[in-house]
């Protein structure tokens, strides 16, 4: 049974009226919740904190310190390109001064800093903590669960968790890295 008057065209136009309203103030209200885009002129920029940079090689299969400058080159099927260059730290006096860098350490981090961040996806992220343990967070489809992982007694704590394709690799304080199986 169906109404077929001005009454029933009323109250669809004025549903239709009433969700056109809503969807317009919550188009408004959504982009009111994005962040802002930086500020060109206020952006932030990276601080070296550190004076010893390693390098992989793969021939001898150990970490060799690098000497600065060093050129950060990015390489695909054989083509390399300069993406960045890691620079001497900026010396006073003519001569490089370990003391003041010590001295302009970030005094909101904690002395031990061994917490890092990894995302492997959109539903899994790993987390090494201060602790020195590694935490997986991971969504099973249902709720976010946090599953923790250790390295081997004898290794010490992490110090940080890289995501290498989908190799998992925890690096200890001892500087040894682990994958996981």
């Amino acid at each position: 049974m169906a109404m077929a008057g001005p009454a029933c065209r009323f109250l669809s136009f004025f549903l239709c009226f009433v969700a056109c309203l809503i969807v317009m103030e919550s188009a408004l209200y959504a982009h009111s919740w994005c962040t802002p885009h930086p500020n060109p002129r206020g952006e932030a920029a990276f601080k070296q904190k550190t004076h010893k940079f390693w390098e992989y090689q793969e021939q001898s299969n150990t970490w060799v310190e690098i000497s600065m400058p060093f050129n950060l080159m990015s390489c695909i099927n054989g083509t390399c390109t300069k993406v960045g260059s890691i620079k001497q730290p900026q010396s006073k006096h003519g001569r490089a001064s370990i003391s003041s860098q010590e001295k302009d350490t970030d005094p909101l981090l904690p002395i031990r800093k061994r917490i890092s961040l990894a995302r492997m996806s959109e539903s899994s992220v790993w987390v090494t903590g201060q602790s020195g343990s590694i935490y997986e967070r991971f969504w099973n489809g249902v709720m976010w669960v946090i599953a923790p992982h250790e390295l081997p007694t004898a290794a010490g704590y992490a110090t940080a968790t890289f995501i290498v394709n989908t190799t998992i690799l925890a690096l200890s304080e001892a500087g040894i890295l682990y994958q996981r199986r």
